[in-house]
């Protein structure tokens, strides 16, 4: 009989398999086990010195980099990749070299350095495709995503994320399609399609639970929680941004607590709680310290630079912005440049620093219209559309195949390849035309807008002009009255051509997205009583009497107060116009915590519902008309309808014929930072 006998290997070699064994133990439970995952890797690095084996201790170093990563001690982990790549390219390992290369550059995103961390993950991909290493090349693509998405390039980011997405379905991946679609949901986050965004965290959670992620159970709450505060649910934001602070703490996540405590913060300063923000804030601060990542560090700078200012430290605010700004400069973070510019026009403004002010705001609005233009967030939309018509029909493509001969299948593959390479090739020589058509009307529109301009300048010093001669005939004693009266209608005339063309001035701006807000504070009720003073002499000229409710309530905003008392005397001077003689028209203030609401309401004709559906359009005659013949562009409620959207506010109209009507204008408290700019930390991965 033949006996059977174990292989019994060299105590080397034994020793050698140990160490691997606890190091790929280290990278399995660094995230939920953190303070274990680093006693393993200390384990394994002494058996490795005891060893001298220079491979195992390069091994035992790499699951202490991962720690590390995982703690939030970023630049300390940075260190120790530098030398394992120096090590791996003597031994001429290039397995582990580009291995090294793609956690180089994970670091380097964490710290924000997104340029290096590109320039690192290209080449692991390229590597990790080259060699078949599927998982690698997910994780690389999700990392190449995450860093476009913080310079600003969302077409990018989604493309690389639902690539990740694809390739981790088909490995059955489940923890990489966690991270893929929890970052997806991050793309669609920061371009505010809030419903899609929380769909994909909501699947995300769900992937995570099932597999008990529990660092990723984590991540995506606080995201979920980013939901709800923009969407003003703040008990249950709190709840998710306390959650994943707890689990945080749990996990000695030094990184994702400064996540959460900043993300608490920013529910308490949606609420005005500054002083409870602010001790959120400085935790955030002392652990981003720890981490050095520069990207979380700008963003709770920002933020604490908007609370010192609401607290009234504006040398305070100017010190901690300055510094957002400089880390985002440095970095490149197209995002939170924008937002320390906006931030420190606030300030500089709050300090009466008003030459800075401007200076930090046309800076804001240069470098926002830039950052997310409409046909990026086509092309994201078009990218999400072929990603789910690829998934059916690769289902569809399977079942086909199990009931036709697959030689004859792949000649119908290589046609309809063709048939899409022939229809791609149409595609693109179509959307070359309509770029160049586009660019043509792009080029008349501007020709136009500047035809425009030039005419209305023009146009506006002459009859200013006629104006005044006729003001000055009116003031002369020895005028008949037939030519007084001449010279009245002359000043009528030349001021409602005047009012015109001050008006398609200002269409023209807006649309051109050329208009610049002043944010400042003020009180609305201060703001309309010297409305209505100036309004006084129209009042009394149609024996008008008006009512001014003001509110209980708090009724500070900060907006651009300019812009502000243009709508709100449109309304006013329309209130006049259409109402009749010894009518009423009532003022009223409403205010909450959120927003500062202006009534107007009188006793006029009223408008139809047909007229309802066009009143806020340029150049509309609708069917009322003013009483006493005053003159009226069609331009002054398309204008007021601008004017609130651009200061994140909307205009109501409720009318009833024969009744009268009612406006309503209603401004948020306090003007948001840039909508390209997100108001709470989103985390990737």
């Amino acid at each position: 009989m033949a006996s059977s006998a174990s292989v019994v290997l060299p105590d080397n070699e034994r020793e050698r398999q140990d160490i691997i064994a606890l190091c790929e133990e280290v990278h399995a439970i660094r995230r939920n086990e953190p303070q274990r995952a680093w006693t393993l890797a200390q384990s394994a690095g002494k058996r490795a010195r005891r060893l001298n084996d220079s491979g195992m201790i390069a091994e035992s170093q790499l699951a202490k980099a991962r720690c590390l990563e995982a703690q939030g001690k970023f630049s300390d982990a940075l260190e120790i990749m530098k030398k394992l790549l120096h090590e791996f390219t003597i031994q001429e390992n290039t397995e582990r070299r580009y291995k090294t290369i793609n956690m180089l550059g994970l670091l380097y995103y964490r710290i924000g350095d997104y340029n290096q961390a590109l320039s690192c993950l290209k080449k692991a991909a390229e590597y990790f495709e080259q060699h078949r290493d599927i998982n690698s090349l997910v994780m690389s693509l999700n990392l190449m995503g995450n860093a476009y998405k913080e310079m600003g390039d969302y077409q990018y980011a989604i493309e690389y994320y639902l690539r990740s997405l694809r390739l981790a379905e088909e490995q059955k991946n489940r923890r990489a399609a966690g991270i893929a679609l929890n970052n997806i949901g991050n793309a669609y986050y920061r371009i505010e399609e809030y419903r899609k965004a929380r769909s994909y965290y909501e699947k995300s959670l769900e992937v995570r639970m099932e597999i008990d992620d529990t660092y990723g159970q984590a991540v995506t709450l606080g995201n979920l929680g980013n939901i709800f505060q923009t969407q003003g649910q703040y008990r249950a934001a709190l709840e998710c941004q306390e959650q994943s602070l707890t689990i945080r703490r749990e996990l000695e996540d030094v990184h994702g607590q400064a996540s959460a405590l900043g993300n608490i913060a920013n529910i308490y300063i949606d609420q005005r709680r500054y002083e409870d923000a602010l001790s959120f804030l400085l935790k955030a601060q002392q652990l981003c310290e720890r981490s050095g990542n520069g990207a979380q560090m700008a963003h709770v700078l920002n933020n604490l630079g908007l609370v010192h200012t609401e607290l009234g430290r504006g040398e305070e605010a100017l010190a901690v912005l300055e510094r957002s700004l400089k880390i985002a400069e440095d970095a490149g973070m197209v995002a939170y440049i924008i937002g320390a510019h906006k931030s420190l026009a606030g300030a500089h403004a709050a300090l009466g620093n008003h030459a800075e002010a401007y200076n930090n705001l046309r800076l804001y609005n240069e470098l926002n219209e830039s950052q997310v233009s409409r046909e990026q967030t086509k092309m994201i939309a078009d990218l999400q559309l072929r990603y789910e018509l690829e998934s059916a029909e690769k289902e569809k493509e399977i079942y086909r195949l199990r009931n036709v001969d697959l030689q004859q299948a792949n000649r119908e593959i290589l046609e309809q390849k063709e048939q899409l390479e022939r229809q791609a090739l149409a595609i693109e020589n179509a959307n070359a035309q309509l770029t160049k058509q586009n660019a043509a009307l792009a080029k008349l529109n501007d020709e136009k807008n500047d035809i425009l301009g030039i005419a209305a300048h023009d146009l506006k010093n002459p009859l200013s002009s006629i104006a005044l001669l006729g003001r000055g005939i009116q003031q002369r004693e020895v005028v008949d009255t037939e030519s007084r009266e001449m010279a009245s209608d002359i000043v009528e005339l030349a001021g409602s051509m005047i009012n015109l063309i001050t008006n398609l001035l200002e269409i023209n701006t807006i649309e051109n997205g050329r208009i610049v807000l002043a944010p400042e504070r003020f009180r609305m009720a201060e703001l309309l009583e010297n409305i209505i003073r100036v309004q006084a002499n129209a009042l009394e000229n149609k024996e008008l009497k008006l009512e001014f409710a003001d509110s209980l309530n708090d009724d500070t905003l900060f907006a651009d107060c300019m812009r502000t008392r243009q709508i709100i005397d449109n309304l006013i001077s329309n209130a006049i116009k259409y109402s009749e003689p010894g009518s009423a028209i009532f003022v009223r203030i409403l205010s909450d915590e959120e927003q500062v609401t202006v009534e107007v309401e009188d006793e006029g004709p009223g408008i139809s519902v047909e007229d309802q559906k066009r009143l806020f359009k340029k150049f509309q005659r609708l069917t009322a008309r003013p009483t006493m013949g005053e003159h009226s562009s069609g331009l002054g409620l398309s204008i007021v309808k601008m004017l609130c959207e651009a200061m994140q506010g909307e205009v109501k109209c409720e009318s009833s014929l024969g009744v009268g009507s009612c406006f309503r204008v209603s401004l948020p408290r306090r003007m948001v930072a840039a909508r390209n700019v997100p108001p709470t930390s989103i985390l990737s991965e």
